[in-house]
């Protein structure tokens, strides 16, 4: 009975740090928007030799396809709070795997990076602030879930699992804008170009461990090695 409700408790501390962590999340994510359309605008005013193109482009990102872009930025956020929160998850006392836990912070930080590095390119290239708030929608809790009948060792391939579903899912994005940009604007389809290579790189790494962590599940030592590996 004790063990259940030092367990109980630990949820209802976590759940509420959840909550605390993404109002924090949110309202940081609110104020680095605010400074990237003030200086957008800014640098928009002091360069008007290259009025012609941003107008061109901003036509461009105000069509259907070229606002997908936030739903790029989107995803890269939604991720790495995603990852964040299972990465406290993993480096509890209960799940008790610290190498796991630094891959997914250090993954959390890189996708909010990308996601606010494509806003940045987005406001630069004429995008809308009015658009940004309706396509924002960051929302997102930590992947394990403590359960007696749940196999602990299975934790860390569902994960990765996970990880290469949500790396797939971009690439794929990164794609479809590739296809409708490259044509219209040059430097922006560079960009992407960029961000689809780190992509596939991130992939063909995240299958690896996939791989090695699926052949492990038996064996809790080998896990363990895997974990401090990482």
């Amino acid at each position: 009975m004790a063990s259940f409700l030092d367990l109980s408790t630990l949820l209802t501390l976590a759940e509420n740090a959840y909550h605390t962590m993404r109002i924090l999340f949110i309202n940081i994510c609110v104020a680095v928007v605010a400074l990237v359309t003030i200086r957008a605008q800014s640098s928009e005013a002091n360069d008007s030799s290259g009025e012609q193109q941003s107008n061109e482009v901003q036509h461009f990102l105000e069509t259907d396809e070229g606002k997908k872009m936030l739903n790029l930025m989107n995803k890269h956020l939604q991720d790495s709070l995603v990852y964040l929160y299972t990465s406290k998850q993993y480096d509890s006392q209960y799940w008790e795997r610290p190498g796991m836990a630094k891959y997914l912070k250090e993954l959390s930080d890189n996708q909010w990076e990308e996601g606010l590095d494509t806003l940045k390119k987005y406001m630069q290239r004429g995008g809308k602030i009015d658009d940004f708030r309706g396509k924002v929608n960051v929302n997102a809790k930590g992947q394990l879930h403590s359960s007696k009948r749940e196999n602990k060792y299975s934790k860390l391939q569902q994960t990765f699992n996970k990880i290469h579903r949500d790396s797939s899912n971009k690439f794929k994005l990164r794609n479809r804008l590739i296809s409708k940009t490259c044509t219209q604007d040059a430097e922006i389809c560079h960009y992407l170009e960029e961000g689809l290579t780190k992509e596939a790189e991130k992939m063909y790494e995240v299958k690896q461990h996939q791989i090695i962590a699926s052949g492990l599940i038996s064996t809790g030592v080998g896990l363990n090695l895997f974990d401090a590996s990482l």
